[in-house]
């Protein structure tokens, strides 16, 4: 997990299945190489941040990347969380990689134009609502968008 500014993610360390939560600015990319070296089919992972455009030139960069083309295979998936209009912005760095994938869960989004950060277009009427806790639309890379439930505790 990654936490750059004050999360609730950072009271899940030392958690049972938390591996590492990174609270820095920067990810090294040999620490973050380790905290996902366990990952496999049968004990997949999944790296969690938060405000993640503050890491957009982090030190994993390269890490980073080779988890959004290759990590699947090795049972690895990133969920990214920001500012929509910051996060996965400019035109190179990993953050524009996890654009391309083209596929993603939007949470309560804000402006039509966050439906880019996933690859499909949101309509208005999907918009500008306040923050709705576990509701979201869901784009899988097949043309469509799912509205979905995020199960919560």
């Amino acid at each position: 997990m990654a936490a750059p500014r004050p999360s609730p993610l950072r009271e899940l360390a030392g958690r049972e299945g938390v591996v590492a939560v990174f609270t820095d600015g920067d990810i090294g990319a040999e620490e973050f190489d380790r905290a996902v070296a366990p990952a496999s089919a049968e004990r997949p992972t999944v790296v969690v941040m938060d405000d993640a455009e503050v890491l957009d030139d982090c030190a994993a960069g390269t890490s980073l990347k080779r988890l959004l083309r290759h990590g699947a295979e090795h049972g690895l998936a990133l969920v990214l969380g920001g500012a929509e209009e910051e996060v996965c912005a400019g035109f190179s760095g990993w953050q524009v990689d996890a654009k391309k994938a083209r596929r993603g869960l939007l949470l309560s989004p804000q402006a039509s134009l966050s439906g880019e950060l996933i690859g499909h277009r949101v309509g208005r009427s999907a918009v500008g609502y306040p923050v709705q806790p576990c509701r979201g639309l869901l784009h899988l890379g097949d043309g469509r968008l799912l509205s979905v439930l995020v199960p919560s505790d």
